[in-house]
C-alpha cells in the first residue's frame, strides 16, 4: 500500500453485528486494494464494535471509531467523509456486498478524465439472500449541470448512486448543514454542479432492501413541522434553492414541483389509501405529460 491512498471508503455502522463482518471482507477483497477503510460505530448496543475493533486490529487499513453518542445517519455519514484526506470517497453501508472489482472499475474511470464527479456500478438489491429488483437509480448523468440535476430530480427512487466512487471535495462541498428528509438526495444534486455522474454497466453492488416502514417512519422523525410531513421533499426543495443554489430557471421550477407531487403522491397512497385512490385518478390526465 502506498504511503496516501487515492480513496477512502468511509463505513458509518449501527447495530450492524449480523453483516458486518461480509461487508468487511467484501471491501478488503478488492482486486484494488489501496485505500483507507474509516469505521464509525454510532453508539451501537450489539457487538458491532467488537468485530470491527477484530478487523482494525489486524488489518492497517482499518481504522476503527466508536462515537459515544448518537450521531443520527447525516452526522454519522459526516464524520467518515470529514475524516478522509484522500481525493476519491466512497460509503459502505455494513449490510452491503461489493463485487470484487467495484473500486478498480469505478476508479478507473474518475482517473480518465476529471470532468467526471462520480462514478457507480449498476446495483441489485436482495431481501432475505432473495433476489428482488435492480436499482433503478444507477442511470448516467452526462449532460450539462441543469440537465443533470433536473434528470435527476425527476427519479429519485432509491439514491443507490450515493454509494458510487465520488471525488471527495465534491462531497465536502455539498454536504447539508441541517437533518432534514431527502438531504442525501440534496447532496447527490449538489455534486452535479462540479462533474457528471457515470455508471459501470455491470452489478458489482448489491444492497439489502430497506423495508418501507423505515422510510415513513424517517418522514415523520426528520420533518418536525406538519406540512413536510404532509410533503415531505418540501424541506429538500427549499434546500436545494436557497442553499445548494442550483441552476433555477422556469424547467427546474417545473421539475421540483414535479418531484413534490410525485412524492406526495406515493406517501400518501400508503399513508391515506382512500386519499391516494383520488389522486391517483386526478393524475392521470397529466402522466403522460409529466
Amino acid at each position: 500500500m502506498t504511503a496516501r491512498p487515492k480513496l477512502t471508503i468511509g463505513m458509518p455502522v449501527r447495530n450492524a453485528a449480523d453483516t458486518v463482518a461480509a461487508a468487511l471482507d467484501a471491501l478488503l477483497a478488492q482486486t484494488h486494494g489501496d485505500f483507507r477503510l474509516i469505521v464509525s460505530d454510532n453508539a451501537s448496543t450489539d457487538d458491532t464494535g467488537g468485530i470491527c475493533r477484530a478487523y482494525a486490529a489486524r488489518e492497517p487499513r482499518v481504522d476503527y471509531v466508536r462515537q459515544e453518542r448518537d450521531l443520527d445517519q447525516i452526522g454519522n455519514f459526516r464524520f467518515v467523509l470529514m475524516a478522509a484526506d484522500t481525493p476519491y470517497f466512497m460509503w459502505a453501508c455494513g449490510d452491503d456486498i461489493w463485487d470484487p472489482t467495484f473500486v478498480e472499475k469505478n476508479l478507473a474511470v474518475l482517473e480518465s478524465d476529471p470532468s467526471i464527479g462520480a462514478c457507480v456500478s449498476r446495483v441489485r438489491f436482495e431481501s432475505g439472500g432473495a433476489f428482488c429488483h435492480d436499482s433503478p437509480s444507477t442511470f448516467p448523468l452526462l449532460g450539462t449541470p441543469r440537465d443533470n440535476i433536473a434528470a435527476y430530480l425527476a427519479d429519485l427512487s432509491d439514491n443507490t448512486r450515493v454509494f458510487g466512487i465520488f471525488r471527495r471535495q465534491h462531497l465536502v462541498d455539498s454536504y447539508p448543514d441541517r437533518m432534514f428528509f431527502g438531504w442525501d438526495y440534496a447532496l447527490v444534486a449538489g455534486t452535479l454542479r462540479f462533474g457528471t455522474h457515470h455508471v459501470v454497466d455491470e452489478a458489482l453492488l448489491t444492497r439489502d432492501l430497506t423495508p418501507p416502514a423505515y422510510y415513513y417512519s424517517r418522514i415523520a422523525g426528520d420533518n418536525p413541522a406538519a406540512i413536510d410531513r404532509v410533503f415531505h421533499l418540501l424541506p429538500l426543495t427549499r434546500y436545494l434553492v436557497a442553499h445548494t443554489r442550483i441552476p433555477m430557471d422556469f424547467g427546474m421550477a417545473g421539475a421540483l414541483l414535479r418531484m413534490n407531487l410525485r412524492a406526495h403522491l406515493w406517501y400518501a397512497r400508503i399513508r391515506w389509501p382512500r386519499y391516494g385512490r383520488i389522486l391517483d385518478a386526478l393524475a392521470v390526465p397529466f402522466r403522460d405529460h409529466a
